[in-house]
């Protein structure tokens, strides 16, 4: 419904500033002002014109307002109510509309959150600091990471990167045999660099979006589907670098011998993949060794020259000079004939060694003036990946691929673009010949990403006649159309990017930093950063109260004292004010933290007995710390066993205290809540 209401100071307060404007209804557009209304606030949108065609047909009906009018003018901004709006989406098509309007929005209201629909990363970066509360993103950028694992097919289904550490989600079908097969409890594969995000048995469904929804102590047999998240080793330093736990970090009187260590593997890796350098360095190793015997030589034959004649003559012989030494000699030289023939063969030394450095000169700058002349590699014979559209889309996903060094190959029916990497192979030409250049018969996977909806179903559909093995990524712009492809070829993913982007800029409107995404089923995971605020639904909480209330997957946690950030933080971390912490959560968790919507935890925990008095001291502490009750309340419960523990406990948080109170020789198991 199109409504202009009066913006009085009234209204404003009661608003209570729960006002998002979403500038630009195109399908990105329309897309984020449907998520940001999912998260509870009031949503107005503003359009040069009325949309020809709702994507989602029930918008116009939930929007507060829709003004047709220009968005980069203050009386426009204004009218939709820009002085009570918590944040503001400028998603245009036009990226320097977008930039103009964020300008306006930002002198009208200092306190909005602006989030724009830019390329321009740079650009993003300086408005950033000028303007404050500001972000930027990339629709095909976002949304690439998912294109990227769909291709990748088997086990992994994710991948990102946070601070420069990689991650990867993988989804694993157990198998009789396989080495996470038969586990008494799922929580078993959680260790330093593994955590799980669901646990699927055969006779499950669907996925839940709520992260922390398995169950950790069910059992995994043959048939069950696990979705983990694992990350490679977390190091600031090279591995080589670091000292092992059982050996002193220094030696006395010497340097510390994993320095040594260090040099050593830096000389070797140098040595196998040095190429020229190495020859260089060989050959200037080689003619400071000559030069070295050259002038020794000298002065041991000729004691009565100064010793940097000798040093002089060796150089000049080195450079092909022996005319230059010996050419006017008579017969009476003080040169013994021994000292001729090492200089005579100095010479041809060092005119070999001037002709192997000046071909690699010039091999060098001949490369770096015919470097457009590069040839491409061949097409890979199999298991390779085909990517169909060298658009924005396509080389951001090419360069993800390869940046994982796996083999691809790029369709284009037009010139070769040239940010696309020379190392990546191109075929050029219809998309029907150019499939059978690009060996279809025996490829891994064919991703799609044109941008026309059509050509991407057809080179779909061609594929499939081909390589019915192969899996397929379709690119689509409508998600109606992924529905109806998705009911035909249930094997194939077909992906809306609009609808992937519209989520990080929802998610990014309440203040959050989206730092990626991916698919898990049919829910989008945002990968998602927090700096911890006074007064935030987040503050003063537990890490287990925020996983397991909110359904999140806690990632990286950065304390406030700007010390090291902790990869997988204990769930009995205490969030405080000033703290960062990056966790994985979908659109309904972060709906659930914007609204403070936590679950309460519905178990209990009853420790019976111990089996010394020695260790009550020690499970009165790990109780408070891992429950985050008073120090008080858990010493009585060790005085007075066997009881409950007061407090009741999520099913993750009461497993992890069974475990460690287990540990310590003080028997425990979950119960059903006591009733009141």
């Amino acid at each position: 419904m199109n409504m202009d209401p009066s913006d009085n100071s009234s209204e404003a307060d009661a608003s209570g500033c729960n006002l998002v404007l979403v500038c630009g209804l195109g399908s990105l557009g329309q897309y984020c002002a449907a998520a940001l209304k999912a998260f509870g606030v009031s949503v107005s949108a503003i359009d040069l014109t009325e949309p020809s065609l709702w994507e989602i047909p029930e918008l116009p009906r939930i929007l507060e307002q829709l003004i047709i009018a220009d968005c980069r003018l203050a009386s426009v901004l204004e009218r939709a109510g820009i002085h009570r709006c918590r944040a503001v989406l400028l998603v245009t098509g036009n990226e320097r509309v977008n930039l103009e309007s964020a300008f306006a929005a930002r002198a009208l209201n200092p306190r909005a959150r602006l989030v724009v629909h830019s390329s321009k990363q740079n650009l993003n970066s300086l408005l950033n600091q000028q303007l404050g509360n500001f972000v930027a993103y990339e629709g095909t950028e976002v949304a690439a990471p998912a294109f990227a694992a769909a291709a990748l097919g088997g086990d992994v289904i994710g991948w990102f990167k946070v601070d420069d550490q990689p991650f990867r989600v993988v989804k694993r079908a157990i198998a009789q045999g396989d080495v996470w097969c038969n586990r008494r409890g799922v929580e078993e594969l959680n260790n330093s660099f593994r955590r799980v995000l669901a646990h699927l048995t055969p006779g499950d469904s669907t996925l839940t979006p709520h992260l922390a929804a398995w169950d950790p102590g069910k059992p995994i047999q043959a048939g069950d589907t696990v979705f983990a998240l694992e990350a490679s080793d977390w190091r600031a330093l090279p591995v080589e670098m670091l000292p092992s736990p059982n050996q002193p970090e220094s030696t006395p009187g010497g340097s510390p011998p994993w320095l040594w260590r260090w040099i050593r593997n830096r000389i070797g890796q140098f040595w196998k993949t040095g190429g020229p350098r190495r020859v260089i360095l060989v050959a200037g190793l080689f003619a400071a060794a000559l030069l070295a015997i050259g002038t020794v030589l000298f002065r041991f034959a000729l004691p009565d020259y100064a010793p940097w004649e000798g040093f002089y003559a060796t150089v000049i012989l080195l450079l092909g000079g022996f005319g230059d030494v010996f050419g006017g000699l008579e017969s009476g030289s003080p040169f013994p004939w021994w000292l001729r023939l090492f200089s005579l063969l100095l010479t041809l030394t060092g005119i070999a060694l001037c002709g192997l450095l000046y071909g690699l000169i010039t091999e060098h700058l001949l490369s770096m003036q015919f470097q457009f002349l590069q040839r491409r590699p061949p097409v890979p014979r199999q298991n390779h990946i085909v990517i169909v559209g060298q658009g924005g889309m396509g080389r951001r996903v090419a360069g993800i691929l390869h940046q994982l060094h796996w083999p691809l190959v790029v369709i284009t029916n037009q010139g070769a673009a040239p940010n696309i990497s020379p190392h990546i192979p191109v075929v050029q030409g219809k998309i029907a010949d150019a499939l059978n250049e690009a060996h279809l018969s025996t490829a891994k996977s064919v991703v799609t990403v044109t941008r026309d909806d059509l050509d991407n179903l057809e080179a779909a559909l061609m594929a499939k006649q081909v390589n019915p093995r192969a899996n397929l990524v379709i690119r689509t712009f409508d998600p109606g159309m992924d529905a109806h492809i998705a009911k035909l070829f249930p094997a194939t993913q077909v992906l809306c990017t609009n609808a992937l982007a519209a989520e990080v800029f929802a998610g990014a409107a309440f203040g959050e930093h989206i730092l990626g995404l991916f698919r898990m089923g049919e829910s989008t995971v945002l990968v998602t950063e927090y700096f911890i605020e006074a007064g935030d639904t987040l503050c003063g909480r537990l890490l287990v109260e925020i996983a397991c209330g909110y359904g999140v997957t806690p990632l990286i946690h950065r304390p406030r004292e700007h010390t090291a950030p902790t990869l997988f933080p204990a769930n009995e971390l205490r969030l405080d004010a000033g703290d960062q912490l990056v966790v994985l959560a979908t659109i309904n968790s972060l709906q659930r933290i914007e609204r403070g919507e936590v679950r309460a935890p519905d178990c209990q925990v009853l420790v019976e007995k111990v089996l010394n008095a020695d260790v009550m001291f020690a499970g009165g502490n790990l109780i408070a710390q891992i429950v985050g009750c008073e120090l008080s309340v858990a010493r009585q419960v060790m005085e007075r066993l066997p009881t409950r523990i007061p407090c009741l406990l999520y099913r993750h948080q009461a497993h992890h205290l069974i475990r460690q109170l287990n540990r310590a020789r003080i028997y425990s198991r979950l119960v059903a809540p006591a009733s009141t």
